[in-house]
């Protein structure tokens, strides 16, 4: 995992490394840079067939402050059912792991500074 981090992973992973990454482990993801306003349709089209108790599978990358990359990105690691309803698995100071969100758009409008998604990946059903 190394070559698809910055520093060890002290910079994060970029969002093509992450893709690159499971594609070498064998494991199929769709990739795109993604907005506030596109994301809705990536997601929904991703759940739209699930069956009762099957989830899709997504990582978002993020800035946490879109008026200060200063402040870093983060990414998160997510479920989402047919009902549409995201868990979020590494929470940061934001997200507490394991809580359900009524959906991803919370990672948007935070209370502490305004967050500009940066990529998306569609990694498969759970």
């Amino acid at each position: 995992m190394e070559k698809y981090s910055a520093i060890f992973g002290v910079l994060g992973v970029a969002p093509d490394g992450i893709c690159s990454y499971l594609k070498s482990q064998k494991i199929e993801c769709r990739r795109q840079d993604i907005t506030s306003d596109n994301y809705v349709g990536f997601v929904g089209k991703h759940i739209e067939d699930l069956s009762e108790g099957q989830q899709s599978v997504f990582i978002i990358t993020y800035w946490n402050d879109k008026n200060d990359i200063t402040e870093g990105a983060h990414t998160v690691m997510f479920t989402v059912d047919r009902d549409g309803l995201l868990t979020a698995y590494n929470g940061n100071r934001d997200f507490t792991n394991g809580s359900r969100y009524e959906n991803a758009m919370v990672l948007f409008t935070r209370t502490h500074a305004p967050a500009r998604p940066i990529s998306i990946i569609y990694v498969g059903r759970a």
